[in-house]
């Protein structure tokens, strides 16, 4: 099985069928969503789709040795949003203020590199944990 065939199979696990991750599957789906949300459309996106995972998210980036990560969504997330909860209210990317902008891109660009090792950390991962037996 090729990665692609292994992430649309777990995808649709998880997302359609609502089917509860567990271990090294739950890990490898939360390494790729939180790569996934910011390399796609950045921070203020990943914390619109996916504020109720960032502490669980934190974690995990912090089990895997991604703390300069989590030092950047704190950061992010301390200059968007303060000490608030987050809710899909406060997170929803289309309520922060265009000024915060730039000084979030600054942090974003520096995390950039960080993201793409998180990326072949996740692949080789799922190699390890025999998900797949090829990267396309």
């Amino acid at each position: 099985m090729t990665f692609e065939q292994y992430w649309h199979s777990l995808v649709d696990r998880a997302e359609r069928k609502r089917e509860t991750l567990a271990g090294a599957e739950a890990t490898f789906f939360r390494l790729s969503c939180i790569y996934g949300e910011c390399m796609v459309d950045g921070i203020q996106a990943y914390f619109d789709r996916r504020y109720a995972d960032y502490d669980a998210d934190m974690e995990a980036l912090q089990a895997h040795g991604f703390n300069d990560l989590v030092q950047g969504f704190h950061e992010s997330r301390t200059i968007l949003f303060g000490e608030k909860t987050l809710s899909a209210e406060i997170c929803d990317e289309s309520k922060i203020p265009p000024e915060m902008e730039p000084t979030i891109d600054i942090i974003y660009r520096r995390m950039i590199p960080r993201f793409e090792a998180l990326a072949d950390y996740r692949d080789q991962f799922g190699l390890q944990a025999g998900f797949y037996n090829t990267i396309e």
